[in-house]
Protein backbone atom coordinates (compact mmCIF):
# COMPACT_ATOMS: atom_id res chain seq x y z
CA UNK A 1 0.00 0.00 0.00
CA UNK A 2 1.82 3.47 -0.94
CA UNK A 3 1.67 6.56 0.84
CA UNK A 4 -1.73 7.97 -0.98
CA UNK A 5 -3.43 5.02 -0.66
CA UNK A 6 -2.25 5.07 2.88
CA UNK A 7 -3.83 9.04 3.59
CA UNK A 8 -6.57 8.35 1.15
CA UNK A 9 -7.82 5.79 4.02
CA UNK A 10 -7.30 8.15 6.78
CA UNK A 11 -9.13 10.66 5.07
CA UNK A 12 -11.98 8.37 4.58
CA UNK A 13 -12.03 7.80 8.39
CA UNK A 14 -11.90 11.30 9.53
CA UNK A 15 -14.75 12.28 7.27
CA UNK A 16 -16.97 9.76 8.74
CA UNK A 17 -15.19 11.00 12.53
CA UNK A 18 -16.87 14.34 11.68
CA UNK A 19 -20.03 13.02 10.33
CA UNK A 20 -20.13 11.19 13.87
CA UNK A 21 -19.18 14.53 15.66
CA UNK A 22 -22.16 16.14 13.56
CA UNK A 23 -24.40 13.64 15.10
CA UNK A 24 -23.45 14.31 18.75
CA UNK A 25 -24.15 18.26 17.89
CA UNK A 26 -27.69 17.64 16.11
CA UNK A 27 -28.65 15.01 18.79
CA UNK A 28 -27.70 17.07 21.59
CA UNK A 29 -29.55 19.85 20.27
CA UNK A 30 -26.00 22.06 20.28
CA UNK A 31 -26.51 23.29 17.20
CA UNK A 32 -26.27 26.95 18.21
CA UNK A 33 -23.96 26.50 20.89
CA UNK A 34 -21.68 28.61 19.10
CA UNK A 35 -24.03 31.51 17.76
CA UNK A 36 -22.03 32.83 15.01
CA UNK A 37 -19.42 31.83 12.40
CA UNK A 38 -16.68 31.37 12.06
CA UNK A 39 -15.85 32.64 15.58
CA UNK A 40 -17.81 31.21 18.64
CA UNK A 41 -19.22 34.04 20.91
CA UNK A 42 -17.04 36.50 18.28
CA UNK A 43 -13.72 34.78 19.95
CA UNK A 44 -11.90 31.77 18.42
CA UNK A 45 -11.47 29.77 21.16
CA UNK A 46 -15.08 30.33 23.04
CA UNK A 47 -14.87 30.96 26.75
CA UNK A 48 -14.91 27.88 29.56
CA UNK A 49 -17.48 29.51 32.03
CA UNK A 50 -20.57 30.74 31.44
CA UNK A 51 -20.28 34.14 33.31
CA UNK A 52 -17.76 35.26 30.47
CA UNK A 53 -19.97 34.81 27.37
CA UNK A 54 -21.01 38.26 25.86
CA UNK A 55 -24.84 38.11 26.71
CA UNK A 56 -25.56 40.47 23.24
CA UNK A 57 -24.95 37.11 21.27
CA UNK A 58 -27.55 35.34 23.44
CA UNK A 59 -31.41 35.83 22.82
CA UNK A 60 -33.64 37.61 25.22
CA UNK A 61 -34.35 35.55 28.11
CA UNK A 62 -31.94 32.56 26.66
CA UNK A 63 -28.86 31.07 29.22
CA UNK A 64 -25.52 30.15 27.77
CA UNK A 65 -24.55 26.31 28.22
CA UNK A 66 -21.23 25.84 28.00
CA UNK A 67 -21.77 21.75 27.37
CA UNK A 68 -23.31 23.10 23.75
CA UNK A 69 -20.86 25.46 23.20
CA UNK A 70 -17.87 23.34 23.24
CA UNK A 71 -19.91 20.15 21.55
CA UNK A 72 -20.27 22.92 19.17
CA UNK A 73 -16.26 24.16 18.98
CA UNK A 74 -15.45 20.63 19.37
CA UNK A 75 -17.17 19.37 15.90
CA UNK A 76 -15.69 22.66 14.01
CA UNK A 77 -12.38 21.85 15.10
CA UNK A 78 -13.04 18.31 14.15
CA UNK A 79 -13.48 19.71 10.93
CA UNK A 80 -10.17 21.95 10.84
CA UNK A 81 -8.46 18.89 11.26
CA UNK A 82 -10.09 16.89 8.42
CA UNK A 83 -9.43 20.29 6.60
CA UNK A 84 -5.99 19.77 7.01
CA UNK A 85 -5.86 15.82 6.75
CA UNK A 86 -7.82 16.37 2.89
CA UNK A 87 -5.26 18.90 1.98
CA UNK A 88 -2.49 17.20 2.39
CA UNK A 89 -4.02 14.09 1.02
CA UNK A 90 -4.11 16.62 -2.47
CA UNK A 91 -1.08 17.86 -2.35
CA UNK A 92 0.16 14.29 -2.28
CA UNK A 93 -2.12 13.43 -4.99
CA UNK A 94 -0.96 16.02 -7.22
CA UNK A 95 2.73 15.09 -6.29
CA UNK A 96 2.34 11.35 -7.18
CA UNK A 97 -0.91 10.63 -8.83
CA UNK A 98 -0.70 12.75 -11.98
CA UNK A 99 -1.03 9.93 -14.25
CA UNK A 100 -3.90 9.32 -12.66
CA UNK A 101 -6.48 11.54 -13.75
CA UNK A 102 -9.56 9.97 -11.96
CA UNK A 103 -7.90 9.42 -8.64
CA UNK A 104 -6.59 12.88 -9.14
CA UNK A 105 -9.64 14.44 -9.74
CA UNK A 106 -11.75 12.18 -7.12
CA UNK A 107 -9.24 13.51 -4.49
CA UNK A 108 -9.26 17.31 -5.83
CA UNK A 109 -13.13 17.46 -5.81
CA UNK A 110 -13.53 15.66 -2.51
CA UNK A 111 -10.66 18.48 -1.00
CA UNK A 112 -12.03 21.48 -2.52
CA UNK A 113 -15.86 20.82 -1.58
CA UNK A 114 -14.02 20.91 2.47
CA UNK A 115 -14.00 24.85 2.06
CA UNK A 116 -17.70 24.45 0.89
CA UNK A 117 -18.54 22.68 3.54
CA UNK A 118 -17.66 24.77 6.03
CA UNK A 119 -19.42 28.03 4.54
CA UNK A 120 -22.36 26.20 4.11
CA UNK A 121 -22.29 25.03 7.65
CA UNK A 122 -21.62 28.83 9.01
CA UNK A 123 -25.03 28.96 6.45
CA UNK A 124 -26.83 26.65 8.94
CA UNK A 125 -25.47 28.97 12.11
CA UNK A 126 -26.33 31.78 10.73
CA UNK A 127 -29.85 31.10 9.69
CA UNK A 128 -31.10 28.87 12.78
CA UNK A 129 -30.18 25.44 11.59
CA UNK A 130 -33.28 26.07 9.07
CA UNK A 131 -33.82 21.94 8.30
CA UNK A 132 -33.42 22.00 4.71
CA UNK A 133 -29.83 23.54 5.31
CA UNK A 134 -28.90 21.16 7.68
CA UNK A 135 -29.68 18.45 5.28
CA UNK A 136 -27.85 19.78 2.24
CA UNK A 137 -25.11 19.85 5.02
CA UNK A 138 -25.32 16.37 5.68
CA UNK A 139 -25.82 15.25 2.00
CA UNK A 140 -22.09 17.16 0.80
CA UNK A 141 -20.57 15.10 3.77
CA UNK A 142 -21.51 12.22 2.33
CA UNK A 143 -20.50 13.09 -1.17
CA UNK A 144 -17.06 14.15 -0.17
CA UNK A 145 -16.96 10.60 1.77
CA UNK A 146 -17.96 9.13 -1.84
CA UNK A 147 -15.42 10.66 -3.87
CA UNK A 148 -12.55 9.58 -1.08
CA UNK A 149 -14.03 5.78 -1.57
CA UNK A 150 -14.04 5.81 -5.27
CA UNK A 151 -10.53 7.14 -5.41
CA UNK A 152 -8.91 4.68 -2.51
CA UNK A 153 -10.99 1.95 -4.14
CA UNK A 154 -9.54 2.85 -7.59
CA UNK A 155 -5.56 2.81 -5.86
CA UNK A 156 -6.37 -0.22 -4.83
CA UNK A 157 -7.54 -2.06 -7.84
CA UNK A 158 -4.64 -0.97 -9.47
CA UNK A 159 -2.27 -4.01 -7.44
CA UNK A 160 -5.09 -6.49 -6.92
CA UNK A 161 -6.58 -8.94 -9.61
CA UNK A 162 -10.19 -10.28 -8.60
CA UNK A 163 -10.42 -13.27 -7.88
CA UNK A 164 -13.58 -14.93 -9.15
CA UNK A 165 -16.11 -16.89 -8.07
CA UNK A 166 -16.02 -21.40 -7.59
CA UNK A 167 -19.35 -21.51 -8.66
CA UNK A 168 -19.61 -21.64 -12.38
CA UNK A 169 -23.50 -20.22 -12.55
CA UNK A 170 -22.41 -17.46 -10.67
CA UNK A 171 -23.50 -14.19 -12.27
CA UNK A 172 -21.62 -11.26 -11.02
CA UNK A 173 -23.66 -9.01 -13.32
CA UNK A 174 -26.64 -9.25 -11.29
CA UNK A 175 -25.10 -9.07 -7.45
CA UNK A 176 -23.53 -5.64 -8.98
CA UNK A 177 -27.39 -4.65 -10.09
CA UNK A 178 -28.70 -5.72 -6.92
CA UNK A 179 -25.25 -4.07 -5.17
CA UNK A 180 -26.03 -0.73 -6.89
CA UNK A 181 -29.58 -0.36 -6.27
CA UNK A 182 -29.25 -1.59 -2.46
CA UNK A 183 -26.44 1.64 -2.27
CA UNK A 184 -29.05 4.23 -4.22
CA UNK A 185 -31.75 3.18 -1.92
CA UNK A 186 -29.77 3.60 0.82
CA UNK A 187 -28.40 6.97 -0.44
CA UNK A 188 -31.75 7.91 -0.73
CA UNK A 189 -33.20 6.11 2.67
CA UNK A 190 -29.92 8.49 4.02
CA UNK A 191 -32.00 11.72 2.56
CA UNK A 192 -34.97 10.58 4.10
CA UNK A 193 -33.85 10.43 7.20
CA UNK A 194 -32.00 13.76 7.25
CA UNK A 195 -35.79 15.40 6.33
CA UNK A 196 -37.42 12.93 9.21
CA UNK A 197 -34.87 14.89 11.66
CA UNK A 198 -35.75 18.39 10.00
CA UNK A 199 -39.46 17.65 10.05
CA UNK A 200 -39.50 16.63 13.63
CA UNK A 201 -37.44 20.57 14.47
CA UNK A 202 -40.42 22.26 12.60
CA UNK A 203 -42.84 20.22 14.55
CA UNK A 204 -41.41 21.18 17.68
CA UNK A 205 -41.18 24.26 16.83
CA UNK A 206 -44.59 24.71 15.54
CA UNK A 207 -46.30 23.01 18.32
CA UNK A 208 -47.64 24.37 21.92
CA UNK A 209 -45.06 24.09 24.42
CA UNK A 210 -44.08 21.36 26.45
CA UNK A 211 -44.96 18.31 23.79
CA UNK A 212 -43.73 15.57 24.96
CA UNK A 213 -40.65 14.43 23.04
CA UNK A 214 -42.85 10.79 22.79
CA UNK A 215 -45.47 12.61 20.63
CA UNK A 216 -42.69 14.03 17.77
CA UNK A 217 -42.07 11.25 15.60
CA UNK A 218 -46.11 10.76 15.28
CA UNK A 219 -46.53 14.25 13.97
CA UNK A 220 -44.25 14.04 11.19
CA UNK A 221 -46.26 12.11 8.86
CA UNK A 222 -46.25 10.17 5.52
CA UNK A 223 -42.62 10.46 4.75
CA UNK A 224 -41.85 8.78 8.97
CA UNK A 225 -43.89 5.94 7.22
CA UNK A 226 -41.80 5.83 3.86
CA UNK A 227 -38.51 5.66 6.01
CA UNK A 228 -39.62 2.95 7.87
CA UNK A 229 -40.72 0.97 5.04
CA UNK A 230 -37.49 1.65 2.77
CA UNK A 231 -35.71 0.15 5.84
CA UNK A 232 -37.33 -3.23 5.13
CA UNK A 233 -36.60 -3.30 1.78
CA UNK A 234 -33.11 -2.22 2.16
CA UNK A 235 -32.56 -4.84 4.45
CA UNK A 236 -34.09 -7.88 2.30
CA UNK A 237 -31.50 -6.63 -0.80
CA UNK A 238 -28.64 -6.19 1.64
CA UNK A 239 -28.96 -9.39 3.21
CA UNK A 240 -30.05 -11.07 -0.01
CA UNK A 241 -26.74 -9.97 -1.36
CA UNK A 242 -24.52 -11.61 1.43
CA UNK A 243 -26.35 -14.99 0.72
CA UNK A 244 -25.91 -15.02 -3.18
CA UNK A 245 -22.01 -13.94 -2.56
CA UNK A 246 -21.47 -17.03 -0.58
CA UNK A 247 -23.56 -19.06 -2.06
CA UNK A 248 -21.52 -18.37 -5.39
CA UNK A 249 -18.25 -19.34 -3.70
CA UNK A 250 -16.97 -16.16 -3.55
CA UNK A 251 -12.86 -16.18 -3.67
CA UNK A 252 -12.92 -12.25 -2.89
CA UNK A 253 -12.33 -12.32 1.15
CA UNK A 254 -12.61 -8.28 1.17
CA UNK A 255 -15.70 -8.59 -1.13
CA UNK A 256 -17.46 -11.06 2.06
CA UNK A 257 -15.98 -8.98 4.74
CA UNK A 258 -17.97 -6.15 3.28
CA UNK A 259 -21.06 -7.94 2.86
CA UNK A 260 -20.72 -9.66 6.19
CA UNK A 261 -20.72 -6.01 7.62
CA UNK A 262 -22.99 -4.82 5.43
CA UNK A 263 -25.34 -7.31 7.15
CA UNK A 264 -24.62 -6.84 10.61
CA UNK A 265 -24.76 -2.58 9.75
CA UNK A 266 -28.48 -2.54 8.43
CA UNK A 267 -29.31 -5.00 11.28
CA UNK A 268 -28.15 -2.67 14.15
CA UNK A 269 -29.40 0.17 12.22
CA UNK A 270 -32.99 -1.32 12.04
CA UNK A 271 -32.58 -1.89 15.78
CA UNK A 272 -31.47 1.71 16.56
CA UNK A 273 -34.65 3.21 14.42
CA UNK A 274 -36.75 0.91 16.34
CA UNK A 275 -35.75 2.31 19.63
CA UNK A 276 -36.03 5.46 18.41
CA UNK A 277 -39.65 5.23 17.44
CA UNK A 278 -40.73 3.32 20.59
CA UNK A 279 -38.02 5.08 22.60
CA UNK A 280 -38.80 8.76 23.07
CA UNK A 281 -36.14 9.66 20.47
CA UNK A 282 -32.93 8.96 22.84
CA UNK A 283 -30.08 11.30 21.77
CA UNK A 284 -27.26 8.88 22.02
CA UNK A 285 -29.30 6.22 19.77
CA UNK A 286 -29.70 9.44 16.91
CA UNK A 287 -25.88 9.17 17.34
CA UNK A 288 -26.22 5.70 16.72
CA UNK A 289 -28.61 5.72 13.96
CA UNK A 290 -26.89 8.62 11.98
CA UNK A 291 -23.03 7.10 12.63
CA UNK A 292 -24.39 3.41 11.34
CA UNK A 293 -26.18 5.11 8.06
CA UNK A 294 -22.60 6.47 6.81
CA UNK A 295 -20.56 3.17 7.66
CA UNK A 296 -23.31 1.23 5.80
CA UNK A 297 -23.36 3.55 3.01
CA UNK A 298 -19.60 3.24 2.80
CA UNK A 299 -19.59 -1.05 3.17
CA UNK A 300 -22.16 -0.96 0.33
CA UNK A 301 -19.64 1.46 -1.60
CA UNK A 302 -17.45 -1.05 -1.37
CA UNK A 303 -19.26 -4.27 -2.20
CA UNK A 304 -21.09 -2.03 -5.32
CA UNK A 305 -16.92 -1.12 -6.87
CA UNK A 306 -15.46 -4.97 -6.14
CA UNK A 307 -18.59 -6.56 -7.87
CA UNK A 308 -18.07 -4.39 -10.84
CA UNK A 309 -14.30 -5.49 -11.02
CA UNK A 310 -15.66 -8.79 -10.73
CA UNK A 311 -17.91 -8.25 -13.49
CA UNK A 312 -14.42 -6.95 -15.47
CA UNK A 313 -13.08 -10.34 -14.81
CA UNK A 314 -15.76 -12.60 -15.85
CA UNK A 315 -16.03 -10.10 -19.04
CA UNK A 316 -12.58 -10.90 -20.04
CA UNK A 317 -12.94 -14.50 -19.54
CA UNK A 318 -15.30 -14.89 -21.68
Amino acid sequence: MDKLEIWTRRSIIAVLLVITAGAVVRATGSGLGCPDWPRCFGQWVPPTDATEIDSSYLAHGEVANIAKTWTEYGNRLIGVLVGFIMLYTMILAWRVSRSNKRVLYWITGAALLIPVQAIQGGMVVKRHLDPRLVTVHFILALVILGLLVRAYLAMRSGHTTPKGFLSPEAQPRKMAFWARLAMGLTAIQVVLGALVRGSIEIVVAESEAGLPRGEWLGRVGLIDWIHRDAAVLITFLVVNLAWKLKRSGCQEKVLLRSASLAVGLVVLQCLAGVVMAYGDLPPSFQVIHITLATWLMTALFFQERLLAAECELQQQGA
